[in-house]
């Protein structure tokens, strides 16, 4: 496997890694903002309301240790994370471009045709932050595929956006996008999925092994498995009770899921002591090692401190016999 990390003046970075076949390079860490969502729509009340001083801080700390790229989505609070990021990116006086934004079209119950009307929208809440990579967030909207890739290509073309990708889509339907896109000269950059040491289900469907055949990254998101791989909840099921019933709903966590995953949990502690680690930053590490420069990862933060930890899961470097290791284990799940 190739060395993630290189060191430029006695300073250790991550090396930036290409997006799919673009021109776009990224850190293996980035920021997830649904929790930016200020607790307003259907997504954000899986969240509590962040004040803008501790958005500003979990931007300002996950920049200063190496991330370069921000995950929202119009869903975020119906515009609010996309305003609140870029809000806090100009407060810290980040000039437009120097970071890259990764931003997706909610499209329930909507046609294809409404992510033309949607752009302007997502562009006047970004406040002038562009657009590098633009995915359809989930694959139910109201359109067939081929007119979804058509006004993708639109928007690539017209310069509204600088590549796109795809989130939670079947191995069928990555490559017939793939390939409706490749007739327009455009890759298909992305496809982002649930996808972590406790979640391997779309690699078990062979998405990752498509992604990798035709040149397209990998994006986790949910990389933590909402704080399980952490193992704080195992140490303190009591801790379950501070999360939203939402969340403790969609991801399942419960007593039995704790039980579950114990043998994991215990797997990444020894790990971790080794490194000088946290289970958490052992689980970034991982995902975003175990398949080469595949995958990407946007752990979100709700504090400075947790910015601060999963950015330096950047900085460990894992041998091929803990990577192994840590699959054996989360394989039995």
């Amino acid at each position: 496997m190739d060395n993630v990390y290189s060191t430029t003046q006695n300073k250790q970075v991550p090396i930036l890694r290409q997006l799919g076949q673009t021109d776009i390079m990224l850190s293996p860490i980035g920021l997830g903002t649904w929790q930016f969502s200020s607790g307003v729509g259907e997504l954000g009340k899986y969240w509590p309301a962040l004040t803008d001083e501790t958005t500003r801080d979990v931007v300002k700390t996950a920049i200063e240790n190496g991330v370069n790229w921000f995950d929202t989505a119009e869903q975020y609070g119906n515009g609010v994370s996309e305003r609140n990021l870029s809000s806090a990116l100009k407060a810290l006086e980040i000039a437009a471009g120097s970071v890259k934004i990764a931003d997706k079209w909610w499209p329930k119950k909507r046609k294809a045709a409404s992510m033309i009307d949607s752009i302007s929208e997502r562009l006047d809440c970004l406040q002038g932050y562009p657009i590098d990579l633009y995915q359809i967030h989930w694959p139910e909207s109201e359109s067939w595929l081929r007119t979804e890739m058509k006004v993708l290509a639109q928007l690539v073309e017209e310069g509204k956006v600088k590549s796109v990708g795809l989130c939670n889509y079947n191995r069928r339907d990555i490559k017939r996008a793939h390939s409706l896109l490749r007739k327009r000269g455009i890759p298909l950059a992305s496809v982002q999925i649930h996808y972590n040491l406790a979640y391997r289900h779309s690699e078990r469907h062979d998405v990752l092994k498509v992604a990798a055949d035709l040149g397209i990254s990998i994006i986790a998101w949910s990389p933590l498995e909402q704080g399980l791989l952490s193992g704080k909840f195992h140490n303190n099921e009591e801790a379950l009770k501070l999360l939203k019933r939402e969340r403790i709903n969609m991801f399942g966590l419960s007593s039995d899921r704790l039980k579950e995953t114990q043998p994991l949990i215990d797997t990444l502690e020894r790990i971790a002591g080794k490194h000088n680690a946290t289970p958490a930053q052992i689980s970034l590490a991982w995902i975003t090692q175990y398949h080469g420069n595949l995958v990407l990862a946007i752990p979100g933060a709700n504090s400075a401190k947790q910015a601060l930890s999963n950015s330096r899961s950047m900085y460990i470097s894992l041998s091929q016999s803990e990577l192994d290791e840590l699959d054996a284990v989360s394989s039995k799940l």
